[in-house]
């Protein structure tokens, strides 16, 4: 096997498994949308070593923008979907591949960055359910979504034309238009 062939399989494999895992949330999340927030601790302890501070009772984690402002976001890491998959990175959809989730969601807890895989067609649907699944996981609207470090993308297998490149949350600006 070629080696490029190896490294889109293994992209296909870590996208498969975080759409299953987004899948698991998203069908745990419908549960939680009524769900009511708590007051957060005003003070916080710094982590020099990341890009985001978390707040005295662990619940929920800031993430620096480049700006110096923050988005304060549920700590994902503690859901109970969370899978550690290794040094800082954490998979937020479901590992089991007998789910038929089409999209994967993992966290890099280093840089503070979201990784979503779309692993399944028409990705303009499935764009939208990683979205609505992504916004409840973390519990911001969508203009903090924004504002966050996040890649959305597929593989070839997927959709040849689209691989390979940052398609965007499809509400922020410069978002790429899928086909619904």
């Amino acid at each position: 096997m070629q080696p490029s062939k190896v490294l889109i399989g293994s992209i296909a494999v870590c996208a498969l498994i975080a759409f299953v895992v987004g899948v698991r949330l998203l069908l745990s999340a419908s549960d939680a949308t009524s769900e009511q927030f708590a007051d957060l601790p005003d003070a916080s302890v710094e982590r020099p070593d990341a890009p985001y501070a978390v707040t005295e009772d662990g619940s929920y984690i800031a993430i620096e923008k480049a700006d110096g402002s923050a988005v304060l976001i549920r700590d994902v890491r503690k859901r109970p979907e969370a899978t550690p998959m290794g040094d800082a990175l954490y998979a937020l959809t479901s590992l089991d591949a007998t789910t038929s989730t089409p999209f994967g969601i993992t966290f890099n807890e280093l840089d503070g960055t979201f990784a979503i895989g779309l692993d399944a067609e028409p990705l303009g649907a499935t764009r939208t359910a990683a979205e609505v699944y992504f916004l409840s996981m973390v519990g911001i609207p969508e203009q903090d979504a924004c504002a966050l470090d996040v890649y959305v993308g597929t593989v070839a297998r997927v959709n040849e034309f689209y691989a390979g490149r940052n398609l965007g949350f499809s509400f922020c600006e410069g978002s790429v238009p899928l086909p619904v």
